[in-house]
């Protein structure tokens, strides 16, 4: 029906529930997950990409890191990010750092423990004595940039906000799908 109206299906979006990843899972992916699907219609074929909505993936960063504790990270963007190590957050709230099940489901703790605030405080000791602070400060860079561009709730908030992470992206060239795509790599 959508492509007798006219218009071309590029991506699915999903929350992360259970039965959400099931049927991308066992419906369209033949039992192992994937990014895309081919998609056939009217003697054509073109990619179908399989997402999960951005919220749910910015909590599982969250979540993940609570519950691992720490990471091993590849080298994003020709920058090494090492261990990031959550432990060393401290100075946070005790609900984001700790949060009963229930409360992992907030965005606002993601949002808290992901926030500038706590990036430019881990940079700051980092550079005043903590050098095992840095890969800890890289990853919430990264996990921070990919919320701000996929968060942006208006044409105008790069402007307003000054700041270009926050831009709507309007261009196949835009820096900020570039990130993304070097994101999802």
């Amino acid at each position: 029906a959508i492509f007798e109206a006219g218009l071309t299906v590029v991506g699915i979006s999903v929350d992360n529930f259970s039965a959400n990843r099931k049927f991308y899972v066992n419906e369209l992916c033949g039992g192992v997950l994937k990014s895309s699907i081919d998609f056939p219609v009217a003697n054509k074929t073109w990619r179908i990409h399989l997402l999960f909505d951005a919220t749910h993936c910015f909590k599982n960063c969250y979540n993940n890191f609570l519950n691992k504790k720490k990471f091993v990270c590849p080298p994003f963007l020709d920058e090494e990010v090492g261990n990031p190590d959550f432990k060393m957050a401290r100075k946070l709230k005790e609900v984001v750092l700790h949060p009963v099940a229930i409360e992992k489901t907030n965005v606002r703790l993601a949002d808290s423990l992901f926030h500038e605030s706590t990036i430019a405080a881990l940079d700051y000791y980092a550079s005043h004595g903590h050098p095992e602070f840095t890969p800890t400060a890289r990853f919430l860079k990264i996990v921070r940039k990919f919320w701000n561009i996929v968060n942006v709730k208006t044409p105008t908030a790069g402007q307003m906000k000054w700041d270009s992470t926050k831009k709507t992206i309007s261009d196949v060239t835009d820096e900020n799908l570039q990130f993304l795509l070097d994101f999802s790599t």
